[in-house]
């Protein structure tokens, strides 16, 4: 059986029950349901990911009778993660899962390595075409020998190349190089045919003597597994991560065909977003990587031209299969029609510098103090009620940056990050991992965006999630401004943070 273990962030935030608070009827206007269709979702990632706006959208077109509950870190140690992870979701340990697109031909499905042929999906909205254009739809019909039904297709962070000792510029440097990949054939083909050393990593774990690996940026910024990789080629986009939903027999059994419609129109409904806020993170983690002192660099059209020569074997590999040779034909034309330049970060540039800080009107100080047994009241989980969770929380917003303490007799964290505000919508985003005294280990990690809807009156300031999963995480009492300026010196002394989280 899988490793499944949900964790809940240690900031200020704690999984409150579906409809706490919220009276009998949905934000959407529609009447809520006494008994939704509770699906679980296999995702062998630390937290929910992209796979929240999905979650946030089946509960939002459901008017909450379909809700997605996601159990993190599935498989996780597990060097073969995917493959095994669609084996649990045949057998009915889970309703849905999903994997990346790189995973497919392994278990029989033709067709998903052209998403991930070298340098061709090499932008975002190109990668958003692909993943709505027909002909890529049509390969979730592949799933069904399997006894699974695909769901949709989701676009993920574009990956790169990046080395622990010297910049990777042509294919000479990375030749004789360990080079970790997550599984998949095409990306053991690409690093052979580079020189390289595939070296399968497992989910959530890095691999001893890392010298390069391909990945995207947050990753590389924030999982401690790869922060030895400080020379990141960033015009060297190898292939997104993109990801295919589907759902297994235990769900197929309990669903109506109206409801599998549902699951369809959320995962076409998330493309925009998880696009969006892909590229923001990819913006922020450019920033935190050269404010660390990593090198962003560029192999330029001659390096390029070398990469693309050496990796000639691997599309002709590719092309061998006619559902993917059909499939490469596509996306090229998609590419030649969109004509979009890739994307190349590099420390100067104005991806990697962050935004420039405006004043919003949530700025300032903010207290609020959580007992353990308001947490649990709100419907947190009893693994998720520890020391970390609770306590006096002091919280600093100013121009787009927070910064947070909490504490009790027991611990003492702190975490950090940047902030959004879009009408009464708050959007967080943390920063690599937090700090402080954690008795039971339970550090903030980045997270994908969480979102929340926002409203002051006089001195409070509520914050409330919305959707699924994701949207489900709220704050579960109002802050009390108790400072007109988020300043770090509000914070609690004995865990404060780095000086560089509030940009003083």
């Amino acid at each position: 059986m899988p490793r499944a273990s949900p964790t809940l962030a240690a900031a200020l935030i704690a999984v409150a029950i579906a409809g706490c608070g919220a009276g009998s009827r949905d934000r959407s206007g529609g009447p809520r349901p006494e008994h939704p269709v509770v699906l679980t979702m296999a995702n062998a990632l630390q937290g929910p990911a992209d796979i929240g706006q999905f979650a946030d959208a089946v509960a939002r077109i459901s008017h909450g009778s379909l809700r997605i509950h996601i159990i993190n870190d599935w498989r996780h140690g597990d060097p073969r993660f995917e493959r095994r992870l669609v084996g649990d979701v045949r057998a009915g340990d889970a309703d849905l899962g999903w994997v990346g697109s790189r995973i497919w031909s392994s278990l029989g499905v033709a067709g998903f390595d052209a998403l991930d042929a070298p340098l061709l999906i090499d932008n975002y909205p190109l990668e958003q075409a692909v993943v709505r254009d027909a002909s890529t739809q049509a390969l979730l019909d592949g799933l069904r020998p399997l006894g699974l039904r695909g769901i949709g297709l989701l676009p993920g962070p574009l990956r790169r190349l990046a080395g622990a000792r010297d910049a990777l510029l042509s294919p000479a440097n990375v030749r004789g190089l360990r080079v970790g990949i997550q599984e998949s054939r095409v990306a053991e083909d690409a690093v052979a045919a580079l020189g390289g050393r595939a070296v399968l990593l497992a989910a959530g774990r890095g691999a001893p003597r890392l010298e390069a690996a391909e990945q995207q940026l947050p990753s590389l910024s924030g999982n401690p597994p790869y922060r030895g990789l400080v020379h990141v080629t960033t015009d060297v986009i190898l292939w997104p991560r993109a990801a295919v939903l589907f759902a297994g027999p235990r769900a197929l059994a309990r669903l109506t065909e109206q409801q599998v419609r549902v699951l369809r129109a959320a995962s076409a409904g998330a493309i925009a977003p998880i696009t969006a806020d892909t590229r923001a993170s990819d913006d922020e983690a450019a920033h935190d990587l050269c404010a660390r002192g990593a090198a962003l660099q560029t192999a330029g059209p001659e390096g390029l031209a070398g990469f693309r020569r050496a990796l000639r074997p691997v599309y002709a590999r590719l092309a061998g299969d006619p559902a993917t040779a059909a499939e490469l034909r596509a996306i090229t034309a998609l590419k030649q029609h969109l004509a979009v330049p890739a994307g190349a970060p590099t420390c100067g540039s104005p991806a990697a510098v962050g935004p420039a800080g405006r004043p919003t009107p949530v700025d300032g100080l903010y207290r609020m103090n959580l007992t353990a047994r308001r947490l649990a009241a709100a419907g947190a989980l009893a693994g998720d009620i520890v020391p970390e969770n609770w306590g006096d929380y002091r919280v600093a917003l100013s121009r787009g940056r927070f910064a947070l303490t909490q504490q009790n007799d027991d611990a003492c964290t702190w975490a950090a990050g940047r902030f959004a505000v879009r009408g009464d919508l708050l959007v967080l985003r943390f920063r690599p991992r937090g700090g402080g005294q954690a008795p039971t280990g339970a550090i903030n990690y980045p997270t994908d965006p969480i979102r929340f809807h926002w409203s002051r009156y006089h001195d409070l300031l509520q914050l409330r999630g919305f959707g699924g999963e994701v949207a489900r995480v709220t704050f579960v009492e109002p802050l009390r401004r108790i400072g007109d300026h988020g300043s770090r010196d509000g914070l609690s002394r004995r865990c404060l943070p780095p000086a560089d989280v509030l940009g003083r």
